[in-house]
């Protein structure tokens, strides 16, 4: 996921999640504006992501001094207090702002990912 997002955003990325990695799996530089990304993948696409990992996230943001965060899952969508979360003016109006990126958008994302497009007999062609 992490080539794909680097991809996608055109930016540095780096994978850091693991044991012990406060919420964090991937981090994209922009601009050399960090942000921060939390990967979920559920066992059925059919699933709604809930409002504990954006609450989680949100936590991590406040926490770790950062003000940009992504929530990408396999999730068919994100539950409604999820989507209020992100939106609520409280958080908006002080600078934070968390992304949700559903199943639809993973696959878009990895869709338009120069590593996953690129075919190696392409170079025979050029």
């Amino acid at each position: 996921m992490t080539d794909c997002l680097k991809d996608f955003f055109d930016c540095e990325a780096r994978h850091v999640g693991g044991p012990g990695d406060r919420g964090i799996d991937i981090v994209l530089i922009i601009s050399d504006k960090p942000l921060i990304v939390q990967v979920k993948r559920r066992s059925s696409p059919n699933s709604i992501e809930s409002v504990k990992v954006v609450r989680e996230l949100l936590e991590t943001l406040l926490s770790e001094n950062f003000c940009h965060g992504v929530v990408v899952n396999t999730a068919k969508r994100f539950s409604k207090e999820a989507v209020r979360l992100v939106e609520l003016p409280v958080i908006v109006n002080k600078g934070y702002t968390i992304e949700l990126y559903d199943y639809s958008a993973v696959f878009e994302i990895i869709g338009r990912s120069s590593k996953i497009n690129y075919q190696p007999w392409d170079d025979l062609w050029t």
